[in-house]
């Protein structure tokens, strides 16, 4: 392997910088308008903002995605600098009527987060004073997106790529149906 090809990004790097972004911005109350991105393949990605628009959409239509609020977080066995996080989930039928739930199935979302951050083009490092909240959304959205159907996914992301044609840039002025862009819902 060429030393180019062993320093490009994969997919999941790719994703995980994306989402950082967006994640670090919505700790700041910067609202996030950045849904999908193309991948290495050209295929459209949900970013972390995108996957909690699917979540809102996917309560709209009778079904939740109920995120423990308990995630489980350890120091990483191989590398103590490092944290590891596991959320706990299930995906639920809402019936609003009957005030029930029934659970269609159920996953874990796991992440891993290192405790300090480069900057300088990586010659200077710090403590990351963000890395708890860092691995409890990247776990959490790996949840989710293990939860969310694919054919719904497919449809969400085809309607975003559509409005994306309208507005440009991959990004949205306003999440689409009057959404609002702030803290995650789990359901409905």
């Amino acid at each position: 392997m060429s030393e180019q090809q062993a320093s490009a990004p994969s997919d999941f790097e790719l994703m995980d910088r994306e989402d950082e972004e967006q994640i670090l911005a919505e700790l700041r109350g910067v609202p996030v308008d950045k849904f999908i991105y193309k991948n290495k393949r050209g295929e459209f990605e949900l970013t972390y903002a995108g996957t909690k628009w699917v979540v809102r959409q996917m309560a709209e239509i009778g079904e939740a995605i109920r995120v423990d609020t308990h995630p489980k977080t350890a120091r990483c066995e191989i590398d103590p600098e490092y944290l590891t996080c596991t959320v706990l989930g299930k995906r639920v039928k809402v019936d609003r009527e009957a005030k029930s739930e029934t659970v269609l199935d159920s996953n874990i979302g796991s992440a891993r987060q290192w405790s300090k951050q480069k900057f300088n083009s990586g010659t200077t490092i710090i403590p990351d004073e963000h890395f708890f909240s860092k691995v409890v959304s990247r776990a959490t959205r790996n949840l989710q997106l293990s939860m969310i159907p694919t054919d719904f996914k497919k449809q969400m992301i085809a309607k975003l790529v559509e409005m994306q044609g309208k507005g440009g840039g991959g990004q949205q002025q306003r999440p689409p149906q009057g959404q609002q862009q702030s803290r995650q819902q789990s359901g409905p």
